[in-house]
């Protein structure tokens, strides 16, 4: 059976209600005058003992039974007032004409007309009680209602403080994506994309302009060097059977350079051990310093480790280090961590990279990008990383100052090849890095044998070319 508030008369549905023990109503919290915080506060026998506004109210005292002592006579009656004074006392006077309403003010006024005062006091002390109980019951409103206030006015507070707090996260937010931009405004980007995609397996090296790399590469060697030129003089005094059986040692020297490269143990490198490898590299763990070492120890390997150095410090003094490198040998510069803790302007980093390695063309520079992270908070990490590869790649194909192995190429972006507890490489990621750097050489000195083989090949016909044509002019001075 449903409850009704006797005040209101509304249904009760909620458990915030009382039941007056002496007139056995029901009540809800809201219509009296016992406020709900308060209600709660009380023990459950307290409770059981609250009244309502009607029975707590009726416990004032009646004023129908109070003996009220009017007094019958004039107060100046009473008073001893001596004869000499008497004329500097004053009465008042009586008023000539009195409106019908009002009694005639005598002297015996207040003896006739004390009933009717008390009547009249009777009246006005029985309206008493409910004029306190409005009050009451409208104060306690107005309690509540400004409780009410309070607490929403709070709540908006809140939210106008988180809202500020968003407000600046975004301003932040849109700060970084407002300097991304302006980056890749000046590097333009989007002539960068528009470019052909390259066949080559290293995509991010500029190994996909084979023309530009046979001119840069190769045409140096042949130049410069006095083996060849001494070679070029032999074959000229040679006869015209002769090249062949040249170019035939040479490709028995190139299946034997494959079958000592296949000879080679595993998880060492497999490519000419009189090369000098010069790797400058700024990595913290010994253990990835000692596989490192361990990975090229057939190699005239010389290691320059500058822990926790940045790109500026790895490229300090390349020029002395460098001085006694040939194209025959290689610098692997790999780049750390330590520029991407804390975003810089990657723009300058480039072009300082560029200002270094233009003065060393004398030898073939490898650049080895920095890895990904894999853990939660590496989201901002792996941007300004992916921000300075496209940097230095799309810098690279214009000016062609290095060459570029994309680390990350290869790499499986699990826990498969990164460390569970700081997101770095694992053994398995770094055998597959440095997997990486080794074909790169190995298809590099591939391409290296195949153009030199050609540009002998070449310079060959010439010579047969030039032999025959001096046959044919001895053979015509002899005709008569």
């Amino acid at each position: 059976m449903s409850k009704n508030c006797f005040k209101c008369r509304e249904e009760i549905t909620k458990r915030d209600f009382i039941e007056c023990p002496k007139c056995k109503n029901f009540f809800h919290l809201d219509c009296t005058s016992i406020g709900e915080k308060f209600f709660f506060l009380l023990d459950v026998e307290k409770r059981k003992k609250c009244l309502c506004d009607y029975c707590k109210y009726q416990k004032l005292p009646n004023f129908d039974q109070l003996n009220i002592n009017i007094p019958t006579t004039n107060s100046f009656d009473v008073l001893d007032v001596d004869d000499e004074y008497a004329e500097f006392v004053t009465f008042r006077q009586k008023n000539k004409k009195l409106p019908e309403s009002l009694p005639d003010f005598s002297d015996s006024f207040m003896s006739t007309n004390t009933h009717s005062r008390s009547l009249n006091l009777q009246k006005t002390s029985r309206s008493l009680p409910d004029d306190d109980l409005r009050d009451c019951l409208m104060i306690q409103e107005l309690k509540e209602e400004v409780l009410r206030l309070r607490t929403e006015l709070i709540i908006a507070n809140k939210e106008v403080d988180n809202l500020n707090i968003t407000i600046r996260k975004l301003n932040k937010k849109i700060l970084e994506q407002e300097k991304i931009i302006k980056i890749y405004k000046t590097v333009s980007i989007d002539d960068v994309k528009l470019r052909k995609p390259a066949n080559n397996s290293y995509n991010s090296t500029p190994l996909s302009k084979p023309k530009k790399q046979k001119t840069k590469s190769f045409k140096p060697d042949t130049r410069h060097s006095s083996g060849c030129v001494e070679q070029i003089k032999l074959k000229e005094t040679l006869p015209a059977t002769q090249p062949e059986k040249i170019v035939n040692d040479r490709s028995r020297f190139y299946a034997e350079s494959l079958a000592s490269k296949t000879k080679t143990s595993e998880g060492t490198c497999k490519y000419s051990p009189n090369r000098k490898l010069c790797i400058i590299s700024s990595i913290r763990s010994n253990k990835m310093a000692t596989t490192l070492r361990n990975h090229f120890e057939t190699q005239n390997i010389c290691h320059y480790r500058i822990t926790g150095g940045g790109i500026n410090q790895l490229l300090s003094g390349l020029q002395t280090k460098l001085e006694d490198y040939t194209l025959n040998d290689y610098c692997i510069l790999i780049v750390g961590e330590t520029d991407f803790n804390v975003s810089k302007n990657y723009n300058e980093l480039v072009l300082n990279i560029r200002k270094a390695l233009l003065t060393v063309q004398h030898t073939n520079i490898l650049i080895c990008l920095p890895t990904f992270k894999f853990c939660n908070q590496s989201n901002i990490y792996n941007r300004r990383i992916e921000t300075f590869n496209n940097l230095l790649y799309s810098d690279n194909i214009n000016f062609e100052y290095c060459y570029i192995l994309d680390s990350n190429k290869n790499l499986e972006y699990s826990t498969h090849m990164f460390s569970i507890y700081n997101g770095k490489l694992n053994k398995l990621g770094l055998k597959t890095y440095l997997h990486d750097i080794d074909e790169f050489i190995t298809t590099f000195d591939d391409l290296t044998f195949s153009e030199n083989r050609r540009m002998e090949n070449i310079s060959n016909l010439e010579v047969i070319t030039c032999q025959e044509n001096r046959t044919d002019s001895q053979k015509s001075s002899f005709r008569p």
